[in-house]
């Protein structure tokens, strides 16, 4: 690959970080080849991720190569332990690896999205670590003492909330975080588990009440990457559905309806952005459109209602 000698090292960087995304995404030896090629690529891009202070691209870049990873390299041996150990941490340890870092799903869960979203090409640069911007992948994608910690992530979390909503960013965190949770999280208890470690003591926590925020939060603009978040939100709330000892609730109805009612306003961009695309992508098979996620979901969580309802008359 050429390398134009009035590149400056930051889009030199961002030129391997493009590579480093593609070919992390497209076998599980090129997934083998990252590993070995540095040993401490996984904990280097997780620091780069849950650093809130690291510039957007970086971090879109770090998420995006983590998931990656994490779909495409199967084998049960050292790489996959120390990439499973990781994700834990990235979706609910976060504070114990840095003063500046927080776990993925909190800081998607504190995020105000009726907050203006950011611009393109106004994205405030903040540090000069080495950091991998990574390429989009497809068309929806474009547009010290105990104490001295808590104070720093309590900053860190204000800091959240405070600034502008950059969707591309939170699509790729919640991309990730959907992918670990259906992972690592398979039952009531541990769902459970996760929710202490994200609201502690917050006995009003619910994730379907946090993913009704995002939902509506996404839905009243149709833009592409309101659909990404729409779709990747489908994706939690289906295995929301299918952790084992589950329950329906009122809240997990009221989100489904309006997780239905945001897809009819998302069907005319949807077949847009379809009709418009000069390839096959994963954002345009049929079984990744928002209306047959959302009818997939709708589906099986009228099934878990059907099975409720019977135990509860036998």
């Amino acid at each position: 690959m050429a390398v134009d000698k009035d590149m400056d090292t930051s889009e030199r960087r961002q030129m391997a970080g493009e590579a480093l995304a593609v070919l992390s995404d497209q076998s599980e030896s090129n997934a083998t080849i990252i590993f070995k090629a540095r040993y401490t690529v996984v904990q280097d891009l997780t620091k780069i991720l849950l650093n809130v202070s690291n510039e957007t691209e970086y971090r879109i870049s770090a998420a995006e190569i983590l998931e990656h990873l994490y779909i495409r390299y199967t084998k049960d041996d050292g790489y996959r332990k120390n990439l499973t150990e990781a994700m834990k941490d990235v979706l609910s340890k976060a504070k114990t690896i840095s003063c500046c870092s927080l776990q993925v799903l909190t800081e998607i869960f504190i995020l105000s999205w009726t907050q203006k979203e950011t611009q393109p090409g106004k994205v405030e640069k903040r540090t000069d670590e080495t950091k991998f911007p990574a390429r989009n992948a497809d068309i929806e994608r474009q547009g010290g003492g105990a104490s001295q910690d808590n104070g720093d992530v309590n900053k860190q979390t204000e800091n959240v909330k405070e600034k502008n909503v950059d969707r591309k960013l939170y699509a790729a965190l919640l991309s990730l975080s959907v992918t670990i949770f259906g992972n690592l999280i398979t039952d009531d208890e541990g769902l459970a588990q996760l929710a202490d470690t994200i609201a502690p003591g917050d006995r009003a926590f619910s994730f379907a009440g946090k993913l009704m925020e995002v939902v509506e939060g996404n839905s009243k603009q149709a833009t592409a990457n309101c659909l990404r978040i729409l779709k990747i939100t489908t994706r939690m709330i289906i295995s929301l559905i299918n952790l084992k000892g589950s329950r329906v609730g009122e809240d997990l109805e009221s989100l489904m309806q309006s997780l239905s009612k945001a897809s009819k306003n998302m069907l005319q961009l949807e077949g847009f952005m379809i009709f418009s695309s000069s390839h096959h992508s994963a954002s345009t098979d049929p079984a990744n459109i928002l209306g047959s996620l959302v009818k997939k979901a709708q589906e099986l969580l009228e099934k878990k209602q059907q099975a409720q309802n019977f135990w509860r008359r036998n």
